[in-house]
């Protein structure tokens, strides 16, 4: 998938595994200057209520590896009907913009607003959007460069392998 860091004009590519039978969620999030720098990882393990948050040196931050309580509730696969299976799910994707034509729906997730398009004639997932709160400002862009069902190892979602610094809690 194709990102933007909030407050940031550089693109980035990011992995997103979700497996919603076991309730987490991880992503990794690289620089797409050529680079392949990666930059942050997060892991979050709803049924432990904590969010990982894995920082990499970068000039911006130290590596860190900080742990949060976890935000809001992991979206059930349903969220957007009828579009995903219900097992574990892996998406490359880069935060940007696209112009495609597809079919698109606009619908509500609690006090959000999603905006989904996919291929009309495939149902290839394109972009999901995600507008925060009640003053729907556009948060998160994902484009979709591949969609697949996984098999997760159960090492992807342990924040000590993640992490080459102990994870402590913030605050």
């Amino acid at each position: 998938m194709k990102a933007r860091i909030a407050g940031s004009n550089e693109p980035v590519l990011a992995f997103l595994h979700y497996d919603y039978p076991n309730r987490r969620i991880r992503e990794d999030y690289y620089l797409l200057d050529g680079s392949g720098t990666k930059l942050f990882s997060s892991i979050k393990k709803y049924h432990e209520f904590r969010h990982y948050m894995v920082f990499y040196k970068s000039k911006m931050t130290p590596r860190s590896c900080a742990i949060v309580p976890v935000d809001g509730d992991l979206p059930p696969p349903d969220f957007i009907p009828n579009r995903f299976p219900s097992g574990p799910l892996q998406a490359f994707v880069v935060v940007g913009t696209s112009n495609v034509t597809c079919s698109k729906w606009t619908f509500e997730y609690g006090d959000d607003t999603l905006e989904y398009c996919e291929t009309p004639d495939t149902k290839r997932p394109v972009y999901l959007e995600w507008f925060h709160g009640r003053a729907k400002k556009a948060s998160s862009r994902y484009d979709v460069i591949a969609f697949q069902a996984f098999s997760p190892e159960p090492v992807l979602f342990d924040e000590q392998i993640v992490s080459e610094v102990p994870c402590t809690p913030l605050g």
